[in-house]
């Protein structure tokens, strides 16, 4: 009997072992759009066999705002989602589950919609957010995490316009226990997410859930951090980062202003750290690739990018990031971007930054 309860206790620990193992891989956003058929190709599963991802996370970050399980495409109705009949949830599995090595899944519920221009009932929001859970499940997909929604502290319907947090309510978070007079938004969030928890760890108590966090500088952060902070149900805290350059003219300026943004990225990861919590990076990169005015392109794709990545993947591993996903994959034909391949019509052209991800640091 003492054999087997020792042998029971070893394998408990090797099984613990194993799942706080850190997990790379990467972002899946809008991977799709540029297949013909919405179908994935074979050079395309073995171009991504060559990365060799820990983990994928699906629909990806801004598109699972908007993610419909029972519709077509990512459910939003666009006119890349037309082109095809199927959820791309479908497409996504064989991809998947064809690889020589299948990833495990971070799965990012539409949690956004239940506060911005809903399409359905709460109810019916949160059974279609488990039934996408349940069909993964269903298809023998390894989901290890599932994110509480999308960066929702960026978000003024979310978290108000107001960037300051009242004197008074202030005392009140720090004193006070419960959610009763927290902002509406707060309080349908906290519970929202609670129901989202309870129904997860039904489906599979092994899952785990993560709540989205910010910078802790941006004074909006801030205050939706302070609440998010009093949710201390879910078992992971969930950041973002992408490295600030400064739209910086030169490679000196350009490592002056991203090492400023790497200590503070480090300070920020230690303190999170100490409320217990495991931490994930559902996004990063090493320079931010910006949006209306494509802010740090000239350093895309260039040795100064390649070093930059190397440094903040060393970073997360130094202080045991649990999981860190790079952001992002694949997309459409936008040259020399922040992808790791660029995909036209169904031809795939990887990026510099591609053949480092199938090296060391990035492989262990």
């Amino acid at each position: 009997m003492r054999k087997i309860l020792s042998l029971f206790i070893l394998l408990s620990l090797f099984v613990l072992q194993v799942s706080a193992i850190p997990l790379r891989g990467f972002n899946t956003n809008a991977f799709l759009y540029n297949f013909p058929g919405q179908e994935f190709t074979d050079a395309y599963r073995d171009t991504l066999n060559r990365l060799q991802p820990d983990i994928l996370r699906f629909p990806g970050g801004t598109i699972a705002n908007k993610y419909h399980f029972k519709k077509s495409g990512y459910g939003q109705e666009s006119a890349f989602d037309k082109k095809t009949s199927q959820n791309y949830i479908v497409e996504f599995v064989r991809l998947v589950k064809s690889m020589e090595k299948p990833p495990k899944v971070l799965f990012v519920i539409n949690m956004f919609e239940h506060f911005h221009k809903p399409t359905m009932s709460d109810w019916d929001l949160v059974v279609e957010n488990l039934s996408a859970l349940l069909y993964l499940k269903k298809q023998g997909v390894d989901i290890v995490g599932v994110e509480l929604g999308n960066e929702f502290y960026i978000y003024p319907v979310i978290r108000g316009w107001d960037i300051k947090l009242p004197k008074e309510m202030r005392q009140k978070l720090d004193t006070q226990t419960g959610d009763n007079w927290w902002p509406i938004n707060y309080k349908k969030y906290n519970r929202l997410a609670k129901l989202y928890q309870t129904a997860i760890k039904k489906i599979d108590p092994n899952i785990l859930t993560g709540i989205p966090m910010g910078s802790s500088m941006n004074k909006n952060h801030k205050k939706w951090n302070a609440f998010a902070l009093k949710m201390n149900f879910s078992d992971a805290y969930i950041q973002h980062w992408y490295g600030q350059l400064g739209d910086a003219k030169t490679e000196q300026e350009a490592l002056t202003n991203f090492n400023k943004f790497f200590d503070r990225v480090e300070k920020n990861i230690v303190d999170l750290k100490s409320t217990g919590k495991q931490i994930w990076i559902t996004e990063w990169n090493g320079i931010d690739f910006g949006f209306d005015n494509n802010r740090n392109m000239h350093w895309k794709q260039t040795p100064l990018h390649s070093q930059l990545n190397e440094k903040v993947q060393n970073l997360f591993d130094k202080l045991d990031v649990k999981i860190s996903i790079y952001h992002r994959l694949s997309s459409g034909k936008e040259g020399d971007s922040y992808n790791l391949l660029n995909v036209d019509r169904g031809q795939i052209f990887p990026n510099a930054t591609y053949w480092d991800f199938i090296k060391p640091p990035y492989k262990k």
